[in-house]
């Protein structure tokens, strides 16, 4: 899918709820889920040439592939999260769309951990070799 025909998808869901809204305003949200689904799932074509394109990246780094694997699902619980709270937000729920945000912090600070700890045992060495 490329920008043009997003952007229209995009204005074409944007109108639908907005002449929705005025009759059934219950089914806008509906409506809102079903575009966004509907975008996402038309840059699911893309998803596989980032892949790739970071698998060579790492490669060439010399970086293990979990580090990818990491990044991408940080990456994935970002996106979801962003999405998830731009929808509440639009829907009259910024506290609920706060707490989407922070849910996904605190997920990817759990993931992330491990790395944290590689980092840190590696800058100990660094320092307590000088």
């Amino acid at each position: 899918m490329n920008i043009f025909k997003m952007a229209a998808c995009a204005v074409m869901v944007v109108l639908l709820i907005l002449i929705v809204k005025k009759e059934r305003s219950e089914y806008a949200a509906v409506i809102e889920i079903a575009g966004v689904t509907a975008l996402l799932l038309g840059l699911m074509s893309y998803v596989p040439t980032i892949v790739d394109a970071a698998r060579e990246l790492v490669s060439l780094a010399g970086v293990r592939d979990e580090y990818l694997k990491l990044l991408l699902k940080a990456l994935g619980t970002a996106i979801v999260a962003e999405i998830t709270a731009a929808v509440c937000r639009d829907n009259g729920s910024a506290a609920l769309a706060a707490n989407v945000e922070i849910a996904a912090k605190m997920m990817i600070l759990v993931m992330c951990l491990p790395m944290i700890g590689v980092v840190v045992e590696l800058a100990a060495k660094l320092i307590t070799q000088n």
